[in-house]
């Protein structure tokens, strides 16, 4: 159960990353063309943030069935 949470949670944080990746792409495209200033990017604290969470997990999944 807490594997296949675990693993889904990771799907969607790669079908997210995906997204995201695609639509800061454009916006730093779009800020070039107009000599405006690049976008900040919020993606990277997110994908930390679940990796770490979803790292702890396992690790307290581990611990456990030692």
């Amino acid at each position: 159960m807490v594997r296949r949470t675990l693993a889904c949670a990771l799907i969607v944080l790669g079908i997210i990353c995906a997204g995201a990746s695609w639509l800061r792409w454009a916006a730093a495209e779009r800020a070039m063309r107009t000599r405006g200033s690049l976008p900040a990017s919020w993606l990277s604290v997110t994908l930390a943030g679940v990796l770490s969470a979803c790292a702890l997990v396992v690790l307290v999944i581990v611990l456990v069935t030692l």
